[in-house]
């Protein structure tokens, strides 16, 4: 079982998350078409250990 680190020792500094949807749309003749849709996304998130005193910022 995993164990959590105590507050001391990691704390979380933020996440930022950003999100895009991208689609693209063509009509043939005929009653035909296609659609292409894909998503785009970014995460950040970052932490600061503590270790033996010191900062260590992780992302």
């Amino acid at each position: 079982m995993r164990k959590w680190p105590d507050i001391e020792q990691a704390r979380c500094i933020g996440t930022f998350n950003r999100n895009l949807l991208a689609s693209y749309s063509h009509n043939f003749g005929s009653g035909w078409g296609l659609t292409i849709s894909a998503p785009l996304d970014q995460r950040n998130h970052e932490h600061q250990h503590n270790h033996h005193g010191a900062k260590i910022t992780e992302t």
